[in-house]
């Protein structure tokens, strides 16, 4: 099984609403994108984690009631760096920010150099910790989050999409200058809320509608102003994951404005002309993600 994706949310109420059974439902619908652990943070309490599906949970009222949040992020992980332990779920606290990540960062052994690596082991590290507290490193001296970001990203090889959660309330979307994973933000009008995922499927889920992608480079930031948007990267090259569209997305989403399951389809329509089988009685999708390619082939025959 290929471990290379996770899921990123990201919440924000304008109206102040409690948006935790967002949290919980959004990355349920996700699940397909990592299904070793999952958890959320909001502000200024530690990150909720547990290892395995969020529908194996059976305390939700609970955990409602204790993490009531206007803000939070969320995560569902497969793991790229690190030993899948709950100590490696994300989000991440390091000091006053809160981390989740979708992406794979090559260089770790370079960034551990610049944080101090001799602290780490190879159960404990992790690109995503390695990030966070470089990021840190870069806040701390300027505290200006589109500076740091422009810093941190010359210092990683890779594809990153993060959501950051401030303790003051502040979510932040970050999406590597290639676009390589997909982004997208949505809007609840119903309760005033924004909301940032990895896929649009999880903004149906929360009756939300999808307002577009986060753009290559792009650092997005929600808070009680708002929405700012602004570029800390631009490249003439828009890079995608090949996986994205045939496997690891959920049929229902749509990524820069292509519906998946479209064009799986359209896959199957010319895959069938390229290879034709006119003799064939029937065509079986292996795995399920294959079914829309595997019916657009047996359409060219019809």
């Amino acid at each position: 099984m290929v471990h290379e994706n996770c899921g990123v949310i990201g919440f924000f109420s304008l109206n102040g609403h409690n948006v935790i059974p967002y949290v919980i439902d959004s990355l349920r619908a996700l699940q397909h994108r990592g299904q070793e652990a999952w958890g959320f943070a909001v502000p200024s309490k530690p990150p909720y984690k547990s290892l395995g599906l969020v529908s194996t949970s059976r305390n939700f009222k609970s955990i409602v009631r204790k993490y009531n949040s206007h803000a939070a992020i969320g995560h569902v992980r497969y793991s790229t760096f690190g030993k899948s332990n709950l100590e490696n779920a994300q989000p991440l606290k390091i000091k006053d920010l809160c981390i989740a990540h979708n992406g794979t960062i090559a260089n770790v052994e370079e960034l551990s150099n610049m944080v101090g690596g001799c602290t780490f082991s190879p159960q404990t590290m992790t690109d995503t910790l390695l990030a966070a507290q470089r990021l840190m490193m870069h806040l701390e001296k300027n505290d200006n989050m589109i500076q740091a970001m422009q810093v941190l990203k010359e210092e990683m090889i890779g594809s990153f999409c993060f959501t950051l959660l401030t303790d003051d309330g502040s979510v932040y979307a970050v999406r590597d200058t290639r676009g390589f994973r997909p982004l997208v933000l949505g809007y609840i009008e119903e309760t005033n809320t924004y909301m940032i995922s990895s896929e649009s499927c999880a903004i149906d889920t929360v009756d939300g509608k999808l307002l577009g992608d986060i753009q290559p480079g792009e650092l997005l930031k929600i808070s009680s102003k708002g929405i700012e948007r602004q570029q800390f990267s631009t490249s003439e090259y828009h890079s995608h994951c090949a996986f994205e569209f045939t496997y690891f997305a959920h049929p229902s989403s749509t990524i820069e404005g292509v519906n998946v399951y479209e064009a799986r389809k359209k896959m199957g329509h010319y895959l069938a002309k390229k290879y034709p089988v006119k003799d064939a009685d029937v065509v079986i999708p292996v795995p399920d993600s294959a079914r829309p390619a595997a019916l657009g082939y047996a359409e060219e025959y019809e």
